[in-house]
């Protein structure tokens, strides 16, 4: 069963940033599917809770240096 989560993501800030956020995650086991907007500023993926879980997805993005808003996603 797939779910989906949008994730708040501040410092992207062009789509090289989106491209590489978008690679970064879809590498992890149970990530189906990633839109990243820098414009947005949000990550939207698509994965399954049985591979990955949101906390994965959430430090991945840190680990690259963005700051991910806990509070609203």
């Amino acid at each position: 069963m797939t779910t989906q989560i949008t994730i708040p993501v501040e410092g992207m800030s062009c789509t090289g940033c989106e491209n590489n956020v978008q690679f970064a995650l879809t590498s992890l086991e149970g990530v189906e599917a990633v839109d990243a907007d820098h414009l947005g500023r949000t990550v939207i993926v698509d994965y399954d809770p049985g591979g990955t879980s949101s906390d994965d997805l959430r430090k991945a993005i840190e680990d690259m240096g963005y700051t991910v808003n806990r509070e609203q996603g």
